[in-house]
């Protein structure tokens, strides 16, 4: 297969659309065409473009309220490019309100649906509550519509309840990990992802700051920072009180993280965290590190599952456990090895894309018939 992967949105190194789907592509013989806002990351094309099979082209970055330009530059790229490919993939749900019939060409079309969009407007706090709740419906009818149109491809089991019709499922977890380092081995305890207030940013610093106050493992946190928490963050990170490592490739970050003493995720109770799967608590496990994490529906259950990690309170309680336990572990590393053994086995065993790749190629081949 020929097959046009397309974001505007995500950074091109994205876990699941680039090191996931792509290298499944990629591995399993068939070329791609991978159109991302390189120039938006400040990610140099040559590096991807010396992959055998995969041609990489840059499209100007959706952010904040400057979409438009993004979506028209994807749109002539997607009319120019389709018709030589059996099938375009698509990651964004702005993208489905461009790629009409007549920019297609008849080109098959698949909607990776990999957040709860519509919930996750909750976050966009740079738009008028109205905004976000009309935006919000737009994208509810957009994504319904779509499925009468397009196949459509879930990364997590309850976003089936967004859609009148039953659609694949390729869950959202990391490739195995063979033999990585045990926990306990490097002194920090770390975060991975973006920075945000509803993803816990002033939590992670009040951890921080307590963390660094009692010598103990340093926090090192990877990923970008919302711009209404990055001069914070710089400042702990200046102070000593944090590591920000800032945003790294996914196989870099993954690199980084490893024998931490534990990997956080202290998202808020929100809507869209409610029904998504906290995919980093499954990398964390995929690398033997024990997690420790707020009390929302996925991550108690895979706490459960797998016998292994710490469930904690929302807000400044949370905080204050998270340290106990950080604590308890510098003090008893073989805790945190045995937390983090447990948690290796059962992602091992349950939750790796090595078990998803080709229900994923088979979707797409599907669409083509």
């Amino acid at each position: 297969m020929r097959v046009l992967v397309v974001t505007v949105v995500h950074t091109p190194t994205d876990a699941r659309i680039y090191h996931r789907q792509i290298r499944a592509l990629l591995t399993a013989g068939h070329h791609v065409t991978y159109i991302a806002p390189f120039d938006g990351f400040a990610l140099a094309t040559d590096t991807f473009n010396a992959r055998a099979r995969l041609t990489v082209i840059n499209v100007t970055r959706a952010t904040g309220r400057t979409r438009i330009k993004a979506l028209w530059d994807a749109r002539g790229q997607i009319k120019r490019l389709a018709v030589s490919h059996d099938v375009v993939l698509i990651h964004d749900p702005e993208l489905l309100l461009i790629t009409r019939p007549r920019v297609l060409a008849g080109t098959p079309l698949v909607y990776d649906v990999h957040e709860h969009a519509a919930a996750a407007l909750h976050e966009r706090t740079y738009l008028a509550p109205f905004v976000r709740r009309l935006a919000g419906r737009i994208i509810s009818r957009v994504e319904r519509r779509a499925e009468n149109r397009h196949s459509i491809i879930l990364a997590e089991p309850g976003y089936q309840a967004r859609f009148a019709h039953k659609h694949a499922l390729v869950e959202n977890v990391p490739w195995a990990a063979q033999n990585p380092p045990a926990a306990a081995t490097s002194n920090q305890v770390v975060y991975l992802g973006r920075i945000s207030v509803l993803r816990g940013a002033h939590e992670l610093l009040a951890l921080g700051a307590r963390l660094h106050a009692a010598n103990g493992p340093v926090l090192t946190l990877i990923g970008p920072a919302d711009a209404d928490v990055t001069d914070a963050v710089n400042d702990a990170h200046v102070n000593g009180t944090v590591n920000w490592l800032g945003p790294l490739p996914n196989d870099v970050a993954l690199h980084a993280l490893a024998g931490s003493y534990a990997g956080l995720s202290l998202l808020h109770d929100t809507a869209n965290y409610r029904v998504s799967r906290p995919t980093k608590l499954l990398e964390y496990f995929a690398h033997r590190i024990p997690i420790i994490t707020t009390a929302l529906p996925y991550a108690v259950a895979l706490s459960t599952k797998a016998q292994s990690g710490t469930v904690v309170p929302f807000g400044d309680a949370g905080v204050a456990q998270a340290f106990d336990v950080i604590m308890g572990y510098a003090q008893n590393p073989a805790t945190a090895q045995q937390d983090g053994d447990a948690g290796y086995r059962w992602v091992m065993a349950h939750a790796t894309f090595d078990r998803q790749a080709d229900t994923f190629v088979n979707v797409l081949k599907k669409a083509v018939q």
